[in-house]
């Protein structure tokens, strides 16, 4: 089997909501859903026939965060993340499970 061209196709959809705690300090939280229908040309060797390959995964993503306006000009936040996948094709796309966190710094120059 040798891989070719692969496509996909996504449906999205993101929900955020935003908090506004004090003049400083924002909270906000996000979930994001997606599902990808997949597909890839391959070659199988040694007939030299070609066939497609379909499949699609979901994926859920969730997150929390807050940001502090330092000053006017500066701002520093961090959020934490958790992502999954299923996979009905595990040759186009594989199970994920993971948590993520950062933080970030923000300086406006005007």
């Amino acid at each position: 089997i040798r891989l070719g061209q692969a496509s996909m196709v996504t449906t999205a959809l993101r929900v955020r909501a935003d908090h506004e705690l004090t003049g400083k300090i924002g909270l906000y939280a996000s979930l994001t859903y997606a599902h990808r229908l997949l597909d890839r040309s391959v070659v199988v060797l040694p007939a030299l026939t070609l066939s497609t390959i379909e499949g699609s995964d979901d994926t859920t993503s969730a997150a929390l965060g807050v940001n502090w306006a330092v000053t006017r000009a500066g701002q520093l936040g961090c959020e934490v993340r958790n992502e999954r996948r299923s996979s009905s094709n595990l040759l186009l796309s594989a199970p994920f499970d993971g948590y993520a966190f950062s933080c970030y710094g923000q300086i406006v120059i005007r």
